[in-house]
Parts: C-alpha cells; sequence; structure tokens
C-alpha cells in the first residue's frame, strides 16, 4: 500500500526560525539521498525536515522549498497534497492542472496553485519527482504584485540536483541529444579537466547574421549550462522552416564541440525529432546576440559586392566580367561543362547564404541551390571569405570536386579522378585556410588508405597511418555522406 501523507509541513508567509545548516554552492542531505546546488549569491538554509533557498531576504518569500515524503506514486501524492492544501485555504485554487514534465533530464510532475494569505496573492509552484518509494517536492512561493519573485530559480534547483539514492536513475529521461550532436565528447572532457575557452554562436539567417563570440567565465558556463539541458523529444513531422542556428565551444586543450538545431526541432539525417527544455538557451542567446552586437553591426554583403554581381550576370545571361579579388582569387566563378552552370541546370535555384564559418566574427560568402535534382542544399557550389575587405575564394565544386556542409561547420570534400582515384576529406576553416581534419583515401584499385592528419595528406606519397580494406573505405565513405546539413540559401 501506497503509504499517506504522514506529516505536512504548516505553511506561512513568513518564516523566522534560526538556520540550522547553511549551505555553501552545494549541500549533501545525505539521509534525503540528494545533493543540492544553490544558485550564486542566495542563502540556503536546513530547518528541522525542510530544506529553503531563499530568493531575497533569508526568512521570507520568495523561496524555493525541498522536502521529502515516503510515497512511491507522485499522483497520489498529488492527490493528497491537494486534499490538504484546500483545508489549509480556503479560496485555494488551481492555476495550472496537475501534468508530467521533463526538467533538464528528470521526469517530473507539477501542479501549480494560488491562494491569498494576508491580502496578498500568493503563486505556488509544485514540482514533484519520485524515486522508488521516496517523493520530493519542490515548491517556490512567488508574490508577483510586490515583485517578490525568483523567476527559473525553481527549475534551476530540480534541473542541477542530483539523487544519489539506489532508485536515482529510474527519474531520468532516455535523451540522446547530447549523443547526438556531439556534445558527450564535450561533458566527458570537461569532467577530465578541460575547460571552455571561447563560446561562438551565430543564426546565420538570411541578409543578417545575428552571432557573437564571448570569452566571459559566467556566460561560458550558462551557455553549456542551458544546452546541455536540452531534450531530444519525440519523433515530428515538422521540418526546418526559420533558421538553422550553431552554437560551438572552444576548451583550453584545442578541441572543439558543436550542435546546429532549430527551436522546435533537431534533424538527425532523414528525421526530424522535437526539442525540449530549450527556451532557456534561446532566451540567453537572444540576449548575449544583442549585448554584443549592440552598435557593432557591419553589413558585409557591400563586401561580397562583386561576388553578388558576378552571379546576378550569370543569371541574367550575361558574361560576367572578372571580379575585383585578391591575388588567391584572381579568376572568375567557375563556369563550363563541369562548373557552376552545369549544376544550375538540374532544376534547382541559386541562393547564396553569409555564415560565419570558423568564429572569427566575419561570415563566409556561400553560393548553393535549393531543390536542385541531382544535388541537395548542403552542397556549397562557391565558398569566398574577405581578407581586407575583398573577397577571395576558397573552394569551388564542379561534377568530380564536390564540396559539402557537415555538422560543425566542417568541409566534406568529395573528389574522383576515375573509378579507382577517389576521396572523402573532412576539412574546417581556420585563419582563412581550410585545415584537414580527418579523411580517406582511394590511391588505386588495390590502395586503400586513412589520413588522420594533416602531415600524411599533403606529403606526397607518405605512408599513412593505417591501411583500410575496400569495404571499410565504403562503410567510412557512406559515414561522412550522413554528417552533411544543408544551407540557409537566400534566393539570388
Amino acid at each position: 500500500m501506497k503509504k499517506q501523507l504522514s506529516l505536512i509541513l504548516t505553511i506561512i508567509l513568513i518564516l523566522s526560525l534560526t538556520p540550522i545548516a547553511l549551505a555553501d554552492n552545494t549541500d549533501t542531505i545525505s539521509n534525503w539521498n540528494i545533493r543540492i546546488s544553490v544558485p550564486e549569491g542566495k542563502t540556503a538554509v536546513l530547518k528541522g525536515s525542510e530544506y529553503y533557498i531563499y530568493g531575497q531576504h533569508e526568512g521570507s518569500i520568495p523561496y524555493v522549498m525541498l522536502r521529502t515524503y515516503r510515497y512511491d506514486s507522485a499522483e497520489k501524492f498529488i492527490a493528497d497534497f491537494t486534499q490538504y492544501m484546500q483545508q489549509q485555504y480556503s479560496d485555494l485554487r488551481v492555476t495550472s492542472a496537475a501534468e508530467q514534465k521533463t526538467i533538464c533530464n528528470k521526469r517530473c510532475n507539477e501542479i501549480d496553485y494560488g491562494y491569498t494569505v494576508s491580502g496578498y496573492e500568493v503563486k505556488d509552484r509544485r514540482v514533484i519527482i519520485t524515486a522508488g518509494e521516496t517523493t520530493y517536492m519542490f515548491a517556490s512561493k512567488e508574490i508577483e504584485s510586490n515583485g517578490m519573485v525568483i523567476g527559473s530559480m525553481l527549475d534551476d534547483v530540480v534541473a542541477d540536483c542530483e539523487l544519489l539514492g539506489p532508485e536515482a536513475e529510474s527519474v531520468l529521461v532516455d535523451s540522446e541529444f547530447m549523443l547526438v550532436t556531439g556534445l558527450s565528447g564535450m561533458r566527458e572532457a570537461l569532467n577530465n579537466g578541460a575547460a571552455i575557452y571561447s563560446v561562438y554562436y551565430t543564426d546565420g539567417y538570411g541578409f543578417s547574421v545575428s552571432e557573437f563570440t564571448t570569452t566571459d567565465p559566467e556566460e561560458m558556463k550558462a551557455l553549456w549550462k542551458a544546452v546541455s539541458r536540452i531534450q531530444l523529444g519525440a519523433p515530428t513531422s515538422m521540418s526546418i522552416t526559420d533558421w538553422y542556428p550553431l552554437i560551438v565551444f572552444n576548451l583550453d586543450d584545442g578541441t572543439r564541440y558543436g550542435a546546429r538545431f532549430e527551436g522546435h526541432c533537431l534533424t538527425i539525417r532523414r528525421d526530424n525529432y522535437e526539442l525540449e527544455n530549450a527556451d532557456e538557451f534561446w532566451a540567453m542567446t537572444e540576449t548575449l546576440v544583442q549585448k554584443y552586437t549592440q552598435g557593432n553591426k557591419h553589413n558585409y554583403l557591400e563586401d561580397y559586392t562583386p561576388v553578388l554581381d558576378s552571379y546576378f550576370s550569370f543569371l541574367n545571361g550575361t558574361e560576367p566580367t572578372e571580379m575585383s579579388t585578391t591575388e588567391r582569387g584572381d579568376y572568375y566563378f567557375v563556369l563550363g561543362e563541369t562548373g557552376i552552370s552545369e549544376m544550375s541546370r538540374n532544376g534547382g535555384k541559386l541562393g547564396f547564404w553569409l555564415h560565419d564559418m570558423d568564429g572569427n566574427g566575419v561570415p563566409e560568402l556561400l553560393i548553393g541551390a535549393t531543390g536542385a535534382e541531382y544535388y541537395d542544399e548542403s552542397l556549397i557550389y562557391d565558398m569566398f571569405t574577405l581578407e581586407e575587405g575583398r573577397p577571395v575564394r576558397l573552394l569551388a565544386s564542379s561534377a568530380r570536386i564536390r564540396y559539402y556542409l557537415c555538422e560543425d561547420d566542417l568541409i566534406l570534400h568529395e573528389g574522383s579522378g576515375g573509378a579507382p582515384y577517389n576521396l572523402s576529406i573532412l576539412f574546417y576553416l581556420k585563419d582563412n585556410r581550410l585545415e584537414l581534419a580527418t579523411g580517406i583515401v582511394m590511391a588505386d584499385s588495390e590502395c586503400f588508405e586513412v589520413y588522420e592528419d594533416r602531415e600524411s595528406f599533403f606529403t606526397e606519397r607518405k605512408q599513412s597511418d593505417r591501411s583500410i580494406t575496400r569495404e571499410e573505405y565504403y562503410d567510412k565513405m557512406e559515414a561522412l555522406k550522413t554528417v552533411t546539413v544543408p544551407m540557409n540559401l537566400m534566393p539570388f
């Protein structure tokens, strides 16, 4: 039998008990099997069987409270507790009916109450977590009319708490968001002593690029905390409709981790999944974009005018003139049977995208097409960067040499010199140059090699790190194709 509520705290507006224990950053309450993270600057107090974190002044509303009960059913607990509350407050209202929800990676139930005390309207939220025979009740009390509010502190405390008991795993949501976006590797790196060196974010939408780079320790910590709370939800038929932002974490050990996803869904190959708990991340990035871009906007489209004018000329049937570029780009864009003009005949509509590929604050110009018959929207027809304010070509695709945008702003280069000569190489952009990440090469029909460092790839005929079989080569080649992502192209 589920045990009934044996003792309920008498709820009062103002608390005046003398603190028994003070917490600093984290508190481990061993007899409750829980570790609590205390928000910076807040006061935490253990008073008998209740644990309080005060939002403003110690001993008064607003606060977050925690108490445990011997219940093995959240639904049963909520029913009994609501009955108790009705006995305490004659004007009790259930302002938000009990519902299941996920906070960070924890399965929870929530019910919200409203009532008056001494003429003040109290907003009372209860978040319930049941692990085995123990129910944890987190509560927050606020009086909005007097400015006694705590914002997201209740959700933060629930998200950051760590259950230590034998049934702790039962409350965790099985989410693959961290795994499929590659962020689980970052978590492991941080656990092994690495630190975040900088964070870059961009939404790269249309004519404007909203982006920022921060090295502020608190901002970097908060961004990681917010993105790590995002959960992969149910499959959905929704598709990308607005933008496809990117968040990149650069660690002090030289590694980079990133995730690209839209506000409401994440695309994994051909499947879309709903995202949960992303609101905090979007609110934070919006605030930081405004902070770092205010009064510092630059119209990069004007810098790329020579390139764009050439494309407009091509689309209008006029032979484009040579573009005014630096020495690495003194030729006009690819034409002919194996160039962009051939690709654009496949039913596609040419478009462009300003997108910062290396996180230096200056967007690159990518050219591609939507609706092409043979090529998807990840194929980069042409790509430029800026040097001293002038466009410089970085790469150009043709029928036998193609470049695709991949996750984490990597670039997949696929090339063929004939049936026995093929390669699939991943590059990333650094200091306006393509740098090798990893790749595979078929040197001839008998030799298949893996190149895993810059030296072995660019040194002619140098033995690679290890040889692989023909089957391994094709498996790796197919695997590389699964990491491509579409560009957010604006039609010419």
